[in-house]
């Protein structure tokens, strides 16, 4: 299997702290598994990964 990348479901809220909140430990799981440098990990530079998430 290739992991191309990471999805999520938000909670269902108004509360955009919440909705930011559960991307943003996303993205750090992605950052985490591209440090290590596996074969197959997804990639950050893709166009389709979310830039305003920091």
């Amino acid at each position: 299997m290739n992991v191309a990348g990471l999805m999520t479901m938000a909670p269902l809220t108004d509360d955009e702290q919440i909705l930011r909140e559960c991307f943003r430990k996303l993205k750090g799981i992605q950052v985490e598994i591209q440090d290590l440098e596996l074969k197959h990990a997804p990639v950050l530079n893709c166009p389709w990964v979310c830039p305003m998430i920091s």
